[in-house]
Formats: structure tokens, sequence, C-alpha cells
């Protein structure tokens, strides 16, 4: 059984069929998400900048809270669909938005219909259209195959958006930039062959007794060599042949001067790869100092606050409006995000706030080796509080 038939069921395969012979486009517009441009993915800086962004993202969890779906609660938290565990979903999901503005979580069904899982997928192409007052996302696979899918019932995440009620924008403000991208690549890589190679500009000396060969009158004949073509033949065969490894090269007395040509790659100026890089990384909100591995407590804090939490807080919104009915969320039941900023703190940081939090009482022995990578202890689950601090019942009275 293919991965189609696994995610969506017989149901939603014949709301497909029949939308694709009876709908019309949302208020008579033509709403339709085509996908940016590949090459963004197959850039070294891009590349790198997205994949700090999702391998960050993939390190938080997701938590399903109240009693309306307790069957979600584990399934969530290890694997939201029979291919990815929950890290993969996160990386992917994180992966696909940053390339393409958008991603759609759609849902894995049961036979009845019901949710039981979640799976991201890129926007390839994708419509939105209305059957009898209905909105549906009209999505195409890359084999072909087309499914529609009620709009409440599929997430969509988006940035940049902007001109669209649906979809993020492109990535169109990136094309000059992979296109810089691209040059300074290519002019290392042909830099590189031709300076292997050993090359000279040759002056050849007055021959007076030469004289031009007569070329057959038949064109399809082939030519005959001249004395420059059988200079040049000998000259490359002693001097450029692989069995010349040395390094040498040999001319004789048949050149007044032979000049070495000298390639250089081009390569653009530092500056404007730095200026580039950076633009790069503020596009994608990430860092470069994220991207290194080389940040303090205070950067990564940020980082979080403007990056991974407000993805989150997308991811979270779209799972709930899929998941939960308004009542079932007016009663408590949600998908949340637990976030442990202290897992990406320096050990300094981490031991201070462990030592504190005991201290303080607010942190049991078990709970503050936690967080210095320990494993629990007998006993470890009890309240200590340093005996130079007393409880204060009210004003300046003391018990």
């Amino acid at each position: 059984m293919g991965l189609f038939p696994k995610i969506f069921n017989k149901k939603t395969e014949e709301i497909s069929k029949k939308i694709s012979s009876n709908f019309q486009f949302l208020n008579g517009g033509n709403t339709i998400f085509t996908p940016s441009d590949n090459r963004i993915y197959n850039t070294a800086e891009i590349r790198s900048a997205i994949h700090a962004f999702a391998n960050a993202a993939c390190k938080i969890q997701l938590e399903v809270k109240g009693s309306a779906r307790e069957d979600l609660k584990f399934k969530l938290k290890y694997s939201p669909n029979e291919f990815m565990d929950l890290p993969k979903f996160i990386y992917v999901t994180a992966t696909i938005l940053s390339v393409n503005n958008t991603v759609f979580i759609v849902p894995v069904d049961d036979l009845s219909g019901r949710i039981t899982g979640y799976y991201p997928i890129s926007p390839n192409f994708c419509e939105v259209v209305e059957i009898d007052k209905k909105v549906y996302i009209k999505y195409q696979f890359g084999n072909g195959k087309r499914v529609a899918i009620p709009y409440e019932r599929i997430g969509i995440i988006t940035d940049y958006q902007f001109s669209d009620s649906f979809f993020g924008e492109d990535n169109q403000p990136l094309k000059s930039l992979i296109d810089i991208i691209n040059a300074q690549e290519q002019g290392l890589v042909n830099g590189i062959k031709n300076s292997a190679g050993i090359r000279f500009l040759a002056k050849l000396g007055i021959v007076s007794s030469y004289k031009e060969p007569k070329q057959p009158d038949d064109s399809k004949a082939p030519r005959k060599k001249n004395y420059i073509d059988e200079l040049r033949e000998n000259v490359n065969k002693i001097n450029f042949e692989a069995k010349n490894n040395g390094g040498v090269a040999i001319f004789d007395n048949s050149f007044d001067s032979v000049i070495p040509i000298k390639s250089e790659p081009f390569v653009v100026n530092a500056p404007l790869m730095k200026t580039v890089s950076d633009t790069v990384f503020k596009y994608f909100g990430v860092p470069e100092n994220i991207i290194r591995g080389d940040f303090t407590d205070t950067q990564y804090t940020a980082f979080f606050e403007n990056k991974l939490e407000p993805f989150f807080i997308k991811l979270c919104s779209a799972l709930n409006g899929m998941t939960f009915s308004q009542r079932e969320r007016q009663a408590g039941n949600e998908i949340i995000y637990v976030k442990n900023i202290l897992d990406f703190a320096a050990a300094q940081t981490k031991l201070e706030f462990a030592t504190t939090g005991i201290d303080r009482g607010f942190l049991t022995l078990n709970e503050a080796r936690e967080i210095l990578g320990l494993s629990p202890i007998d006993g470890g689950d009890e309240r200590v509080r340093r005996l130079d601090y007393c409880i204060v019942s009210g004003g300046d009275k003391f018990e």
C-alpha cells in the first residue's frame, strides 16, 4: 500500500472526484498556489539557515491538554503519523514552510473520518475552490493524483502573507541574492578548473620557407594540416599529456617568446558576500551565531522568541483548528508546545538556576538533576530549603 491511501481514506477520494467535475473558484477568482523556485533549497547559505531553524524547532515537544482526545496524547507526543516521529514531523513542517512560505498539515483519518494523526505536505500546486457554498482545498500531488479536503479540516501555516488570503508570498526578494551566490560558486569552480592546466601565449617566429598546403576542393574531404597546426600539436603532445607530471614546459626556437597565462577565479569581494549572507540570514530570521552553534544564552533566547515561538504558535493554532470543535476548545482542550529554554543554556547557567531553585524550594533535587542532565535518585522528589530562610505570614511578622 502506498503513501496516498494511508493518509487519505475512501471518503476523501469520493469528495475529490465530485469536486473535480463540479466546482467553481472561490469568489469567482482564481486562487492558486504555485511553488517557489527550487534553487532556494539548493543554495548552501539558504539551506544552512533553514536547517538551523528546523533543527532547533524539532527539539520542542507538543502536548495535548484536556480529555476530549486522550487517544491523541501518545500519538502526537511520539508519532504524529505512520512515517514520522515528532522531531521529523516538526523538522519537515519547518523546512517546507521556509522554502514555500506555506505548508499544509493534512489530517490522517480512520475509516469513520476521525483524525488519528497529522501529515505535513508541500503545496506543489493547489486551488481554493467552492462547491455547495463550502470551501475546499484542491491539492495535486507530484504523481498527478488530486485530493480535495474541506478547508476547516486542513491546517495552513504561512509566512510573508500579504496579497493572498490563504497562502504566503513567494521568495522573489531572494532571486538576485541567489544569482550572486551562484555566480560566486561558478567562478570558483571554473577558476580551479582553468588553473589546473598549463597555458601559454606563444609568439611564432618568421618562417620564410613555409608554404600553405593546398586544400582539397571537396568540402567534405579532411583538411590538410598546415605548419602551425602541426607545431601546436607537437607542443601539446610534449608538454600537456598526462605523462608530463613535473610541471615543466619545453619549447624550441620556433617561438620568439612564450608568456604564461595565469587563470584566476572570479571572486565576489568579501564585504559584498558578507552582506549577501547577512541578508539571507535576516530573511529567514536565523542569526549567523545560531547557524555556527556559537551563541550565548541571551542570543538564543532572542532567537527563540523571534523565530521559534511564532512558528509553534502558528503550528499549534493550525492543529487546534483541525482537531477540536469550538466547544471543546472552550472546555480547555488544546494542543500546546512545551518550551524549556534551559535545554540550550550554558552549563554554568543551568547550575545557577538549579542551585537557586533548590534554595528557594521551587525545584526538587530530581528536577534540578534533570536540568543538569543527571538521572533521578531515591528521595529526590522531596523539596528542601536552606535553614536561613523562613516563611513570611504577612507584613513584617515571621512564623
